[in-house]
């Protein structure tokens, strides 16, 4: 982050806001969010996977986050059983979620351009314990590419301290490892309830989540302890065979 965008955010800020007292972590996890707007996209595209295998009885399942998609952020994430548990043989589920901004190209070019995409796919195996319980591990690669300008920005003050045309263009991608574990479980009312955690390895990024399924929606609570936004909710509908 330029020397510049911190000063700029923190007279903004002072002009704006001068009579709130903000703990000094969060003045930090803002300046970590206009540094790294990457990591955002980054939890965005963990929101709209769903690695867990399909459904109980069920060898493949699409979905959608439906929160993200009524704001445009269009996704999909499709998984397929391709081999199911036997012997001490586990399951084997792949699977491919990608979403893509697509409310952007909507916007008027005089105002905005860019794109803004993400993909991953994941493998991921698993093991009943019970009839009604099983466990699963895997592993992801998720990819995102951000390129956009507020063009309405670029060209005021140009030079000199406060450049804010410095600001009108963000230009950033991910490409991040990651293995992942969790707990299906089925009620006796026939819902699913998953929890499941992962690492990214080389952002050292942790997250932790927890996701009530029933046949054609779910609904999810995601952790991610060293983000801007701590919690994270969604909404995904789906559809399984």
């Amino acid at each position: 982050m330029s020397l510049k965008r911190i000063l700029l955010f923190t007279v903004l800020f002072g002009f704006f806001c001068p009579a709130v007292e903000i703990p000094s972590i969060a003045v930090k996890k803002v300046l970590d969010f206009i540094s790294q707007p990457k990591n955002f996209f980054l939890e965005m595209n963990t929101d709209m996977e769903s690695p867990a295998p399909p459904p109980f009885d069920t060898r493949f399942q699409f979905s959608t986050e439906f929160s993200w998609d009524l704001i445009t952020a269009l996704n999909m994430n499709l998984k397929f059983m391709v081999f199911r548990e036997k012997a001490f043989w586990p399951s084997i589920t792949v699977g491919l979620s990608g979403w893509n901004m697509a409310g952007l190209y909507i916007i008027p070019k005089k105002y905005f351009t860019g794109s803004c995409w993400g993909i991953t796919p994941f493998l991921t195996l698993s093991r009943e314990l019970k009839s009604d319980m099983r466990f699963f591990l895997g592993a992801k690669y998720a990819m995102g590419f951000l390129d956009f300008q507020i063009n309405a920005l670029a060209g005021m003050m140009p030079g000199g301290l406060f450049d804010i045309s410095s600001l009108s263009r963000i230009k950033t991608s991910y490409r991040d490892f990651a293995v992942f574990t969790g707990l299906n479980y089925l009620t006796p009312r026939e819902r699913e309830v998953t929890a499941l955690a992962g690492y990214y390895l080389p952002l050292r990024k942790m997250y932790a989540g927890v996701i009530y399924s029933k046949k054609n929606s779910a609904f999810g609570i995601m952790l991610y302890p060293d983000s801007f936004l701590l919690v994270h909710l969604f909404v995904n509908l789906q559809f399984s065979i």
